[in-house]
């Protein structure tokens, strides 16, 4: 569930992530996400590459938890939404492929 003022809220491109905080590389790796050397962290949101790959909605809402505190303690947390919304139109739900939707 998303918090108020929460940097990440799962509907980012996963490399806009990685760009934004290169930190997140770790904390993905370290809940079994090899994000960063995926060849579709451009094209999918982090959302979508956790549920895609199996891990369920609370392993999202930990995986989240985990990138938010990280922003935080980093001290970028405050300006997260704008840059991220900036650098990547395509992380709006109105955007989403339907194809890639498992449902």
């Amino acid at each position: 569930m998303e918090k108020k003022g929460s940097c990440f809220t799962g509907k980012e491109m996963i490399t806009d992530i990685l760009n934004k905080m290169p930190e997140a590389m770790d904390i993905l790796l370290s809940h079994g996400l090899g994000c960063a050397g995926c060849q579709f962290n451009a094209f999918e949101t982090l959302e979508q590459g956790v549920i895609g790959h199996g891990f369920s909605y609370e392993d999202l809402d930990r995986i989240l938890a985990d990138l938010n505190e990280a922003a935080e303690d980093l001290g970028i947390s405050s300006s997260c939404h704008s840059e991220l919304d900036s650098e990547s139109p395509n992380a709006s739900p109105q955007n989403r492929n339907p194809e890639t939707s498992s449902g």
